[in-house]
C-alpha cells in the first residue's frame, strides 16, 4: 500500500486506489486478518504463520471484550476520533477509512488486552 493506493500481492498491478479504500472502510468493509507472529529470535524479530488455534483464539477474542470492559468505568473506548481539519486534528485522519471511533481503530484482541491491562491496573490503586 502507498499514497497511491494498494497493490496486488500477487501480479503486483495496482488493485484499489485510496478513494476506493476510503469509500470501503466507511462503508464498514475493512477487515483484518491474522498474516503472521511475530517472535522474539536469537538475532531480533522473527515472523511464523499463525496456528489455528491462535486464529481462532483470536476470533474468540470479541466475544469477551464487552465482558472485561463492564467491569471498567465508562465501558469500551467508544468516543468519536477527531475529524480532520488543522493542527494535530488533521495528522490523525483515520475518520476518512471508516475510523470514526475509539473502539474501531483496534481488534478484538488488542481491545481484549487493552481492557484486561486498564481492570488488573486499577485494583493496585
Amino acid at each position: 500500500m502507498s499514497r497511491a493506493g494498494a497493490t496486488c500481492i500477487c501480479c503486483g498491478l495496482p488493485s484499489m486506489t485510496m478513494e476506493d479504500i476510503r469509500l470501503e472502510g466507511k462503508a464498514g468493509r475493512l477487515g483484518a486478518m491474522m498474516t503472521a507472529v511475530v517472535l522474539d529470535g536469537p538475532d531480533g524479530k522473527e515472523y511464523r504463520l499463525p496456528t489455528e488455534d491462535e486464529i481462532r483464539l483470536a476470533a474468540e477474542a470479541e466475544n469477551e471484550v464487552e465482558r472485561v470492559f463492564a467491569e471498567i468505568p465508562f465501558g469500551i473506548p467508544d468516543e468519536q476520533t477527531p475529524k480532520g481539519g488543522s493542527g494535530a486534528a488533521r495528522a490523525f485522519s483515520v475518520d476518512g477509512y471508516g475510523f470514526d471511533r475509539w473502539s474501531k481503530l483496534f481488534t478484538p484482541r488488542q481491545l481484549l488486552a487493552l481492557g484486561t491491562f486498564v481492570k488488573h491496573t486499577r485494583t493496585l490503586g
